[in-house]
């Protein structure tokens, strides 16, 4: 990945001006706290690598610095109990206890020492629990002013065994992240005559795309897979091809409520017909 991503010239400077393998838990309280910072990470590793630009030099450092930071944080789950663990630990240590027919002052000690930190974890889930319900109000309150949301289906199986032959075949690779770079420029030229439409992806699975077909409001759907003339090729979510029939795709769309459908395959005027019979 660092060589896909990262000339190994800005690697090899920026491995020697950062020690980013010296742990330290001061910065986290809680496990909760570590796992928050550990979520945000992969998310920005995963926006700068799906980033169409990553020979920018200031998204190499970014990207850097965002995976030296994550590799010295994953190894603190260990040393950090979660809230679970504790639960876990008071029960056993409470359990000895009962069973000492004299007091045990070092097990008391140890005893309150994970109350302790079990009550600081619990205190920075319910602050989490409350950040979380807020950005959702938030979210659902953004959701509500805007005139659509553009989702962008797409599938990429890695290999498909053929049934006459029963051998297996790879697909050719999709210029995704094009596409979707494309579609966002789109989707924020659209502001300038006072639209604003959201853009979200999915990955094209039979479950999440009835899922989809179930929710309510206006949508606008981007599907964008391999093609044939009697069926779209989606995922199974494990890599591997999952024909759905152009004939089934009605038994999907009957309590769909779509705006607009872009259909990105081969022989998709099948696909596009059910869509409008639908």
């Amino acid at each position: 990945i660092e060589v896909e991503y990262c000339d190994q010239k800005l690697l090899a400077q920026e491995a020697l001006t950062d020690d980013y393998l010296v742990l330290d838990t001061a910065n986290y309280e809680t496990r909760i706290e570590l796992e928050q910072e550990i979520t945000l990470l992969k998310q920005n590793l995963s926006a700068v690598t799906s980033d169409s630009k990553t020979s920018n030099p200031s998204n190499k450092r970014q990207w850097i610095q965002a995976k030296k930071k994550l590799l010295s944080l994953l190894p603190l789950r260990y040393s950090m109990p979660s809230q679970k663990d504790l639960e876990m630990k008071i029960e056993e240590i409470d359990f000895k206890l009962q069973l000492c027919k004299n007091p045990d002052e070092k097990l008391e000690s140890e005893l309150a020492k994970y109350r302790g930190l079990l009550k600081k974890e619990v205190a920075a889930s319910q602050r989490f629990l409350e950040l979380t319900n807020a950005s959702q109000k938030v979210a659902k309150t953004n959701k509500d002013n805007l005139d659509g949301v553009l989702t962008i289906f797409q599938s990429a199986p890695l290999s498909y065994v053929n049934p006459e032959t029963h051998r297996q075949h790879f697909f050719p690779l999709l210029d995704f992240a094009h596409e979707v770079q494309v579609l966002k420029k789109a989707m924020k030229d659209a502001r300038r005559i006072g639209k604003r439409v959201r853009v979200e992806t999915e990955i094209a699975t039979v479950d999440r795309l009835s899922a989809f077909f179930a929710q309510g409001g206006r949508k606008i759907l981007h599907l964008s897979c391999h093609g044939h003339p009697d069926y779209l090729v989606l995922e199974t979510g494990f890599g591997s091809a999952h024909p759905l029939p152009v004939k089934d795709l009605k038994r999907f769309l009957s309590p769909a409520n779509l705006d607009l459908v872009f259909v990105s395959a081969c022989h998709s005027r099948s696909a596009g017909e059910a869509f409008l019979q639908a």
